[in-house]
């Protein structure tokens, strides 16, 4: 019994879709477009480790400027800038490193 859902879809007695036959041949067979099977350089080449380095280095600077940013909203002088800067990024490289660390 169909119930006019278009071509190719044929439904049982109870409106359920009956599997289709050829997509799970094509899923088992895998699709090469599948982002897990791509070769881009986007995605790091050497099992995400560019990834994982590229992420640390992003969080590494965002804590540093956010030491930036709290020392020139309380109107710091600029060598105060400067060292706020300093000690958050030497603060981002602790953290990572404890991160790492723990996750090992």
């Amino acid at each position: 019994m169909s119930r006019g859902r278009g071509p190719g879809s044929e439904a049982n007695d109870r409106g359920r879709r009956r599997p289709d036959r050829e997509s799970g041949r094509r899923r088992r067979e895998g699709n090469d477009r599948s982002p897990s099977r791509r070769s881009d350089s986007r995605f790091g080449g050497d099992d995400g480790r560019t990834g994982r380095r590229r992420l640390g280095v992003a969080f590494v600077v965002l804590v540093g400027l956010s030491g930036t940013t709290m020392a020139l909203q309380g109107g710091a002088s600029p060598s105060t800038v400067g060292l706020a800067t300093a000690v958050g990024l030497i603060a981002g490289g602790a953290l990572l490193w404890y991160l790492i660390w723990m996750t090992r």
